[in-house]
């Protein structure tokens, strides 16, 4: 219950935006009983929300984000016709009320921590502008928003706050309120459409400049080839040049075109070009690319990581690829029929093969040794000797 349902809900609310496929509807819906299923009824908070940190409950910020693509979910389902359960929107007051702003809102800082137990004098910007996103979104379905008003105020000044405001790295944001002098862009980009819905409540009039100078920070970072991205950017030294997940460049793709930098056409044409040679004949995107960088490691195969498909940051894509599929670019993705993908890769120093169909992912050794088996559709893995 993670933001990767949140990339999930907005790219089938893309898709049906172009396709008017009812049965699209369907798999919304299906997918909102999911997460209200897993709310503990008590606490407001969802089993399983905690990412790479699984199991476990109220994980920051992928709560918020994903219940801000719920709301924006029910609205295209209110807007083709379809009844909304009074239970989803109870579902999403219960975990703000019980949860957000009763054991997260830092009465210290005047804004959102991750954890009930958090330090009081840090914060984090994707998890404070996820929180935005959410108070706004629901304030707006409910009528309650000058309730929120307090609460948003304070969580956008706080964004605010630590926006660089000059020199190369101006209208970027830190990852958090006590990091030094570095920005992340993919993270950064996660506090532009809190900043948009602040400006948008009208409870923070500064937030809308803040937001137009980190796009225009956000568009600077990008290069054609969708993969330019670095992972951070500092002031006073040389750039981090790990890997960045391909998911990632998707997001602040599409965060520019909905923000009015972008065009669908022009700009996120160029990106969807760049990001097309990570895909595989089973239709799935490589999450990674020069994995072993991050180690030091200069070898010829490709990091299992660099090879594996995977949801996490990934997710992002949907959402992006689902936009621009009715958008006049000028290139197209692979279609037709998976395909199997057959690799040579390294793990932990081992050669290994990579066998990917629509069925199931296995790995062997090098010399045939069966080390690892998925089969699609299963919670679990069978085999995992790795």
């Amino acid at each position: 219950m993670d933001w990767r349902l949140e990339g999930l809900l907005d790219g089938l609310v893309a898709r049906h935006a172009t396709t008017q496929d009812a049965a699209i509807l369907d798999l919304i819906e299906a997918t909102i009983g999911e997460i209200q299923a897993a709310q503990w009824q008590e606490a407001g908070v969802f089993r399983n929300s905690g990412a790479e940190g699984n199991p476990l409950d109220a994980g920051m910020p992928h709560e918020p984000a994903m219940l801000a693509a719920v709301c924006r979910a029910l609205t295209c389902l209110e807007g083709a016709g379809r009844a909304i359960p009074a239970a989803w929107e109870a579902m999403i007051v219960r975990y703000v009320e019980r949860h957000l702003m009763m054991k997260l809102w830092n009465k210290l800082l005047e804004t959102f921590n991750d954890w009930a137990i958090s330090d009081f004098d840090r914060y984090n910007i994707a998890s404070v502008a996820a929180a935005l996103e959410l108070l706004v979104a629901l304030g707006e379905r409910t009528g309650r928003l000058d309730e929120y008003r307090r609460f948003i105020e304070g969580a956008a000044r706080s964004l605010v706050t630590l926006q660089v405001t000059e020199g190369p790295l101006a209208g970027g944001l830190p990852p958090a309120s006590d990091s030094r002098g570095g920005v992340s862009p993919f993270l950064a980009a996660r506090a532009l459409r809190g900043l948009r819905a602040a400006e948008r409540s009208g409870a923070f009039v500064e937030a809308g400049q803040a937001a137009a100078r980190l796009a225009a920070f956000l568009a600077r970072q990008c290069r054609p080839e969708g993969a330019g991205i670095v992972r951070m950017l500092y002031s006073g030294r040389k750039p981090s040049t790990g890997p960045v997940p391909a998911g990632a460049v998707a997001y602040i793709a599409e965060t520019l075109i909905q923000s009015g930098e972008w065009t669908d056409r022009d700009e996120g044409g160029l990106i969807l070009t760049g990001l097309a040679e990570r895909q595989q004949p089973t239709g799935a995107m490589t999450a990674w690319r020069g994995r072993p960088g991050v180690w030091g490691q200069a070898c010829r195969r490709p990091d299992l990581v660099d090879v594996m498909p995977s949801t996490d940051w990934q997710c992002m894509l949907y959402p992006f690829l689902a936009r621009l599929a009715s958008a006049d670019v000028p290139f197209r993705f692979q279609a037709g029929a998976c395909q199997p993908v057959r690799r040579r890769c390294r793990y932990v120093g081992r050669g290994l093969h990579f066998y990917e169909d629509a069925h199931e992912i296995r790995l062997s050794g090098m010399f045939g040794t069966k080390l690892y088996r998925w089969e699609k559709g299963r919670n679990w893995c069978e085999l995992c000797l790795l």
